[in-house]
């Protein structure tokens, strides 16, 4: 298949349109609807600092990346900062932080690194280990994980005198999050969601 805005060899497709694009004008495209959308829905201003809750992964560091490069610009990237948390799981954050660490670096992002301990007093592991000592065995892991990175971000956003703070949450996120829910027959946590 050829990508319909240029011809060239299509490595994307649409499936509710039917439209393919090549590597550059998909990613023009989304490039394009993201500035729309910033735009048509005034989502920064002027006078804003943007806090980004970077993890490393794909969808942060999109979303890092196109901030970026739309304040680029217009001259104001000095109104993007990063803050990853490190939750303090054995051999998890690691090669994240490290890739998180070289792209701030690289675009000249301040990068803030917060630890779990530093808020909560303990790890994310040890937090695990605590709740089952309490034999609070139905509390999972990413309640408590999700919770309290939501709320050090919260938090060192307005530390750092953040006015917004982005996420790189999407679609599939929160239909995974609801899927897994059915399939534990948690009545509670659907309703949540």
């Amino acid at each position: 298949m050829k990508c319909i805005r240029c011809g060239n060899k299509s490595v994307y497709r649409q499936k509710f349109s039917g439209s393919t694009s090549c590597k550059s004008c998909f990613i023009e495209s989304v490039e394009n609807r993201i500035r729309k959308n910033i735009n048509t829905n005034k989502m920064i201003q002027h006078n804003d600092k943007i806090a980004v809750g970077f993890s490393g992964g794909k969808d942060s560091y999109v979303l890092l990346y196109n901030l970026h490069k739309y304040l680029q610009q217009k001259n104001r990237t000095n109104m993007l900062e990063a803050i990853i948390v490190l939750e303090g799981i054995e051999g998890y954050r690691e090669e994240s932080e490290e890739i998180a660490t070289k792209f701030c670096e690289q675009m000249g992002i301040t990068l803030h690194k917060i630890h779990f301990e530093d808020y909560l007093g303990m790890t994310l592991d040890e937090a695990i280990r605590t709740a089952r000592e309490y034999d609070l065995h139905q509390m999972k892991a990413c309640t408590i994980c999700g919770t309290t990175r939501r709320r050090i971000l919260d938090q060192h956003a307005k530390k750092i005198g953040a006015t917004k703070l982005a996420i790189g949450h999407n679609l599939d996120d929160q239909a995974e999050t609801m899927l897994q829910n059915i399939l534990r027959n948690d009545p509670l946590m659907i309703g949540r969601k």
